[in-house]
């Protein structure tokens, strides 16, 4: 019986200088309440964390402590700043403060609007789902 050659896929590698970049999503952050107003920054809406999003992050802090990391980014929003600061912390940097990184800006539907609009099926958020 002759034996199949193989072919494997050959493993990525990082060429010489080049820079490898994780991005890590916020943890998840404090629902919206209506009537309980949600703080702004720069025009962003900005909620902490919730306990959720606290865990999560002591989680990616669980798995990233190890990686050799030169720096740490985040955006003004304090739910980026929050989710960073287990790694940060354990690893003794000091996070970068990055305010291009921020998601997009939803205009009036800042201040958690998006979230309500999209759980009551607003038309306008069903056409943005539709045509992605």
């Amino acid at each position: 019986m002759s034996e199949q050659k193989e072919y494997r896929q050959a493993r990525f590698t990082r060429p010489p200088g080049a820079t490898e970049v994780l991005l890590v999503r916020h943890g998840e952050s404090a629902p919206f309440r209506e009537g309980v107003p949600v703080p702004l920054t720069d025009g962003h809406g900005d909620p902490p964390l919730d306990p959720v999003g606290e865990q999560q992050a002591e989680r990616v802090a669980d798995r990233l402590v190890a990686e050799d990391l030169s720096a740490i980014y985040v955006t003004s929003l304090q739910r980026t700043v929050q989710t960073a600061a287990p790694l940060a912390s354990r690893l003794g940097m000091e996070p970068l403060v990055e305010p291009d990184l921020r998601e997009a800006f939803l205009g009036e539907w800042e201040g958690e609007m998006f979230r309500k609009h999209a759980a009551e099926g607003h038309p306008l958020m069903k056409q943005v789902m539709r045509e992605e």
